[in-house]
């Protein structure tokens, strides 16, 4: 099992729609650093974010629904 970093975000409310959407498709989420950066909102930069990952064999799927959200929402 190898995790593929998706996206990165600087707060923990920005990762929250794109999870959801994600695992609503059937994607498992995986988020790294969320809890660290939530104790010491500072360290964000220093850890390089909160990170979105996915399973590698996922990415196809995952980069799919999240080119969808981003085309809806920017039109």
């Amino acid at each position: 099992m190898h995790l593929v970093t998706l996206r990165t975000f600087q707060y923990p409310l920005e990762i929250t729609l794109l999870k959801s959407m994600l695992e609503d498709s059937g994607i498992p989420v995986f988020v790294k650093d969320e809890f660290t950066i939530l104790m010491n909102p500072l360290y964000s930069n220093a850890i390089g974010g909160i990170k979105l990952q996915v399973l590698e064999e996922d990415i196809e799927k995952a980069t799919e629904v999240l080119k969808d959200y981003e085309s809806e929402n920017n039109s």
